[in-house]
């Protein structure tokens, strides 16, 4: 559904189909609020993954000019084969001069395709570099698992399980007091603009979770995001969270090729987006509170810092260094960590 006329005419069904049905409790109301699902499914279907169908190539000049000089080299090989012993030298030197420039246009293609190959990958991994870094050293991975369900449930439990949550820690004398901050931490309610600035940035394409409302929805539907941003407010005025927050839709990926038994299988957890939302908006004022009070040593801390790249940053000191190191010929120990 990609029509601007039928999401804004969702968003209105939507808008008097929740005005009619949103009553109780905060958590009743974000229940509710699968209705959403329900009722656009209803109306529009579901909508089959698309495939991308690559664009026919079009040769270029010189490629065109590549094919046609094969073709001219295999018809003097034909006529060569059935010449008189005085047309053959003839043959035999044109054909050569046809080779010579064959070998030169094939040298030119080959160098404009790893530039262009070069130019696409540096495009690519400046686009998504955990996308690209991914597709470059990521295996095949393929499977259905095949493992019984008590197997599942026994696996989920042992690695999932913390024996030791309830024990109570000492403090740490590593752990140094910090100075009393400078801003306070935002703790009031999420505020329009924070609601709409985390859906905007969000990706579209996110899998959703047990709601089953993707981010699309919210980004086509303003008047329902605004409704999901009052009852925000009152979550939060509430102070506690919904239970259908708290689960999250389990999924297994399969970590290497033909892979069948558990073990072999990785678990991700999809929240609903309801959830993601909210959160993100605390998850944001937290940020700002570290590093407007100088909590965090952006020297060290990258990841999750608004301004810092991190990937691309560690990325270019380790492309120079390697550089450096062929320059002088000399010895370089890359150690990646993992915590």
């Amino acid at each position: 559904m990609g029509d601007t006329k039928e999401w804004d005419q969702l968003d209105q069904d939507l808008d008097k189909v929740l005005e009619a049905t949103l009553a109780g409790t905060a958590e009743q109301k974000v229940n509710t609020l699968t209705t959403t699902y329900n009722l656009a499914r209803e109306w529009f279907g579901l909508e089959d993954k698309k495939v991308n169908i690559r664009a026919v190539h079009q040769p270029s000049r010189r490629e065109r000019e590549i094919h046609h000089l094969r073709e001219e080299i295999k018809t003097l090989n034909k006529q060569f084969k059935r010449s008189t012993v005085y047309e053959r030298e003839g043959i035999k030197d044109l054909t050569s001069q046809l080779r010579e420039r064959l070998c030169r246009l094939r040298r030119a293609e080959s160098t404009r395709k790893r530039r262009k190959d070069r130019e696409n990958k540096r495009s690519q991994f400046t686009k998504d570099p955990f996308r690209f870094t991914r597709t470059l050293l990521g295996e095949a991975k393929s499977g259905r698992l095949t493992s019984p369900r008590e197997v599942v449930e026994a696996f989920l439990r042992e690695t999932h399980n913390d024996i030791f949550r309830n024990q109570v820690l000492e403090a740490n004398p590593n752990i140094v007091s910090i100075d009393t901050p400078v801003k306070e931490l935002n703790i009031s309610e999420p505020s329009w603009k924070e609601i709409q600035e985390v859906v905007k940035k969000a990706r579209s394409g996110s899998a959703p979770g047990p709601s089953g409302i993707p981010y699309k929805v919210y980004k086509k539907c303003p008047m329902l995001l605004r409704r999901l941003w009052k009852l925000f407010q009152r979550i939060w005025k509430k102070g506690n969270i919904p239970s259908c927050w708290k689960k999250a839709e389990g999924c297994f990926v399969p970590k290497e090729e033909n892979s069948s038994t558990i073990n072999q299988f990785r678990t991700i957890s999809l929240l609903s987006v309801e959830c993601k939302i909210f959160f993100s908006v605390l998850a944001k004022r937290m940020t700002s509170y570290m590093t407007e009070n100088g909590y965090i040593d952006t020297a060290i801390q990258k990841g999750g810092i608004p301004g810092f790249s991190g990937c691309l940053e560690h990325t270019g000191v380790l492309s120079q260094m390697i550089r450096e190191t062929k320059a002088s010929n000399g010895n370089l120990t890359v150690v990646w960590l993992d915590l």
